[in-house]
């Protein structure tokens, strides 16, 4: 849970932070919202709360015992940046919309604390229940092409994305425009990918959260209020279903849905949002004439935790891995996932494929084509055993299950590029006479701005911030 130690880990409190106290209060007009902060904070941050709401304002410092001062001083100041509370001249008071939003939510049920209708059967209405786990499949669907963007901006998944995805890849330096004014992807976009699905989704929201905050300030509280309402309706994960299958992919949950019906807000931007939702998949809309949308398990996964940081129940290797690394550089991936094979194509070669696995081969070009885009050696090993097979990780071990002679090889590639660094410089090759040469490498050296030298051939390389100074006494010392 959310401790002032733990913040960085939780993308939506650490934007809570950042607001400023008009801007936080606005946000907690919102009962959805309250609850969603309230719901990520530990037992005794909770405690203080309630004690606070059932008492008047107060000097809670004066009331508890001297060796538990540390820690309520400690759980205050955590409160008082998340703006629930503030303290003047010592003494405690929650902040009045917080109050109000947190008395709602305990007097009304849960479901009536949001704007989204549940439909209901009838002679004019009618709507087909979707399995929870076709609903996971439809959302794994919508962020699979996100990511496959980001892999490949400029092929056909690309134009099915949105400007604002673009914008915000941008703004998180998951893209950059290259010289050719084409989108390439970037080191820290492949560092992106190597994190789990739910910590993926919840650094794009929360950069999309704030971002969208930033530009539309006036409608930020109801933007918050629809991804907090959305959270909160988000079907619970079942006491019989593991928490990794969630996390992995692999649900099996034959429980059914009910849709909501799509609200009309009167704002564009709120609109926008409400649709940008489904475009993650976040939910679901088979049509948009149908007039009404479903909650995907994807919602669930950010409900359970709102931290980045992989729960401590998951196991740390991945039971989904697929690739098998040998020491002649060939790699097998037992896999027919575009998303998984996209993001291997970009530092191996294909050499061939099977219905079920595709054989590839790391080659200098292929390595150091990933280098180009800002690609590590240290994140391609990575990726490889985080994506290791289990019976390849079950023999060699987490570690052993990519070769060392393959590791060493790629990280030779990436020091091999850094054996030469360029600099910019200007050469000068028409000097008449020797002494003429001499001078000209004498000022130089005494300048410090010579590159290069040639004393048989007659030529300097002088630096380019140099060239100007360089240029002028030339100009000169020819004239006397």
């Amino acid at each position: 849970m959310a401790t002032s130690t733990t913040l960085e880990y939780y993308p939506f409190l650490k934007m809570l932070s950042k607001m400023g106290p008009q801007g936080a209060a606005n946000i907690y007009k919102s009962v959805p919202s309250t609850l969603f902060t309230l719901n990520m904070l530990d037992e005794p941050h909770k405690d203080v709360i309630n004690f606070l709401l059932t008492n008047n304002p107060i000097k809670v410092e004066e009331l508890c015992a001297p060796e538990m001062k540390p820690k309520i001083r400690a759980i205050i100041e955590f409160l008082v940046v998340l703006r629930i509370v503030h303290v003047q001249d010592g003494i405690t008071t929650v902040c009045p919309n917080f109050r109000k939003s947190y008395i709602m939510s305990i007097t009304r049920r849960q479901r009536s604390q949001t704007d989204f209708d549940r439909l209901k059967e009838g002679p004019n209405i009618r709507f087909k229940k979707l399995a929870v786990t076709e609903l996971f499949q439809k959302g794994n669907e919508r962020w699979d092409s996100i990511l496959k963007f980001l892999i490949s901006p400029g092929s056909a998944d690309g134009n099915n994305i949105s400007t604002n995805t673009t914008a915000v890849f941008k703004e998180l330096k998951y893209l950059r425009t290259s010289a050719t004014g084409s989108n390439d992807i970037t080191s820290k976009g492949f560092q992106f990918l190597l994190q789990g699905r739910h910590a993926q989704i919840w650094f794009y929201l929360s950069a999309y959260l704030k971002h969208l905050t930033k530009e539309h300030p006036d409608h930020g509280p109801a933007i918050i209020d629809i991804f907090c309402s959305l959270i909160m309706l988000a079907p619970s994960i079942p006491t019989n279903i593991s928490k990794a299958s969630y996390f992995a992919k692999a649900v099996a949950d034959i429980r059914l849905e009910t849709p909501y019906s799509i609200p009309n807000y009167p704002h564009k931007i709120v609109n926008e949002f409400f649709m940008h939702m489904r475009e993650i998949g976040c939910i679901y809309i088979r049509k948009r004439k149908d007039g009404y949308f479903y909650l995907t398990p994807i919602l669930s996964m950010l409900r359970n935790t709102g931290s980045v940081a992989v729960h401590q129940s998951l196991p740390s290797a991945k039971q989904d891995g697929y690739l098998v690394a040998e020491s002649n550089y060939r790699i097998y991936a037992y896999t027919n996932d575009h998303l998984q094979l996209a993001i291997l194509n970009t530092f191996t070669e294909s050499e061939g494929a099977f219905p079920d696995m595709v054989m590839a081969i790391l080659t200098r070009n292929s390595v150091r084509r990933a280098f180009d885009l800002g690609i590590t050696a240290g994140q391609i090993v990575a990726f490889m055993r985080s994506n290791s097979h289990p019976i390849a990780v079950d023999k060699f071990g987490t570690t052993g299950c990519v070769p060392q002679t393959v590791v060493d090889q790629i990280n030779l590639w990436e020091v091999e590029r850094s054996r030469f660094t360029h600099s910019p410089g200007v050469l000068y090759s028409n000097f008449a006479t020797r002494n003429e040469f001499l001078g000209a490498l004498n000022y130089a050296k005494e300048k410090n701005i010579l590159k290069w030298s040639s004393p048989h051939n007659r030529q300097l390389i002088i630096d380019s911030d140099g060239h100007q100074p360089f240029k002028q006494w030339w100009a000169t010392s020819k004239k006397h």
